[in-house]
């Protein structure tokens, strides 16, 4: 995810016609959900043929997907084979002004649906770009033991989210396998290696990109969280490049149980959805259709999506202070989709500290990273008081709660594989405990039973495994 690799290459969706006719990928027309995923199929036949037109054409295929194939060339290249100025573009990774940024290249503004190469537009609807993502997590280094009220992933993240209470009982996410797409993942940091935690490094086939580092930090941070909750799940950390949609398509090649996503685009304000992030729907309902549990997170102020796919589990925040008093986080989103009338987020919450930063959790991350340096020094709670290379991270936002939920999720399948997406969501929904006080990034107050700040309240991992028979 460097500059380089962006600006050198451009990684995009070639969005195959579906065999049923009456539908079209690129317009938008529906929601696309597990159960009507199967008519955006297209035919092997045709799959073939524009495989051999994209490789006649000089691009690199590198996933064949649900309803499109990722390709990537140079940017030169690219230009001359779908007759376009592609649009050099700078995004903050996370989401913030002060946030490192990320430089790459996208389709004009005006014109989101390129076109394709004359020898497999009979094949094809169109070419489209992904743009980035923001990644959802509050950015800030601490010490081992800050001078102010933090969690210990290990120690005080199970016990809140009652998960402990499940590992005394043997039941650690075994044989469960658990996919996160994000920034990469630290595979050397002695937090992890000295836990001998089972995890596997993946990613995007992007020149130059080492999928067991991590330069941003993001990825190895949250992930903590996961691997306390379910600390004997099999984690692939799926590295994503400059095609969000390509490193989804990876982790569903894995064929996880799980598939939990810390990031996603602040676009749910306006009711339609982008042409260029339809194939992501399609591939995330074709996974729920598959049995895969997948998860995305609210956001942090963030009106996002794909947290508001109504299939999905959109995870927000509680937030529990050093007396055990249990609150909306004032830092998570809530929000009624644009997108998809009807659809609130969140379902349900994990652990998230308060506006202005949420300083909350201390996780390991990459040495020297962009969150490891971003807001080092400083006083709480708009500062972590520590060095900017020490390769830990304080913070929270529903990047850090994600994983949480997805860790439970592992503990719920250890306990009874055949669970759907559908039934896990539900128990989730029906066993959480209530928050009825505090308000939501959006001002969302909390109250008895559901509310629009917490949706169902905090996961509570003893009571949904308990409910399964």
């Amino acid at each position: 995810m460097n500059q380089s690799q962006s600006k050198e290459f451009v990684s995009a969706e070639v969005a195959l016609k579906p065999m049923d006719t009456n539908y079209k990928i690129l317009q938008g027309d529906e929601w696309v959900l597990s159960s009507n995923v199967k008519h955006y199929i297209p035919s092997k036949e045709n799959v073939g043929f524009t495989i051999k037109g994209l490789k006649d054409a000089g691009f690199n295929v590198l996933q064949i997907g649900t309803a499109s194939i990722t390709i990537e060339s140079s940017v030169t290249h690219f230009e001359k084979q779908c007759e376009v100025q592609l649009t050099e573009k700078t995004q903050q990774i996370f989401g913030h002004p002060e946030s490192p940024k990320t430089t790459f290249y996208g389709a004009p503004n005006n014109q989101k649906i390129l076109d394709v190469p004359d020898n497999i537009k009979q094949f094809v609807e169109g070419i489209v770009i992904p743009e980035q993502p923001t990644y959802f997590i509050s950015a800030f280094p601490p010490n081992s033991s800050p001078p102010y009220y933090s969690l210990h992933p290990v120690g005080d993240v199970p016990m809140l989210m009652q998960a402990n209470r499940l590992h005394t009982q043997g039941c650690f996410g075994r044989g469960i396998k658990l996919a996160i797409c994000d920034t990469g993942f630290d595979i050397d940091h002695p937090y992890y290696v000295n836990r001998g935690y089972n995890v596997y490094t993946m990613g995007e086939p992007t020149p130059g990109m080492n999928s067991h580092t991590d330069e941003y930090g993001h990825g190895t941070g949250i992930s903590a969280n996961a691997l306390a909750i379910a600390p004997c799940v099999s984690m692939v950390s799926a590295k994503q490049g400059v095609n969000p949609t390509l490193a989804f398509k990876l982790a569903v090649k894995q064929r996880p149980n799980i598939i939990s996503n810390s990031w996603g685009y602040d676009i749910d304000s306006s009711p339609n959805l982008p042409p260029e992030l339809i194939p992501l729907e399609i591939e995330i309902a074709n996974a729920i259709a598959n049995g895969i549990t997948v998860l995305f997170a609210a956001g942090n102020g963030q009106y996002c999506w794909p947290a508001s796919i109504s299939e999905v589990i959109a995870v927000g925040g509680g937030y529990f202070d050093e007396n055990l008093n249990l609150q909306a986080s004032s830092y998570a989103s809530s929000f009624d989709s644009k997108i998809y009338p009807g659809r609130h987020v969140p379902d349900v919450c994990g652990l998230v500290g308060l506006a202005p930063r949420g300083i909350y959790i201390k996780m390991p991350t990459q040495p020297n990273s962009h969150v490891d340096q971003l807001f080092s020094g400083g006083t709480f709670p708009n500062g972590d008081q520590t060095t900017d290379n020490d390769g830990w991270l304080c913070g929270s936002g529903t990047s850090s709660a994600t994983p949480m939920i997805a860790g439970v999720v592992a503990l719920l399948l250890e306990k009874k594989p055949n669970l759907t997406p559908d039934e896990i969501k539900e128990i989730l929904k029906a066993t959480a405990r209530d928050i009825d006080k505090g308000s939501s990034h959006m001002g969302d107050t909390a109250g008895p039973g559901w509310d629009n700040a917490t949706g169902y309240g905090l996961v509570d991992a003893y009571t949904a495994w308990k409910s399964i028979p």
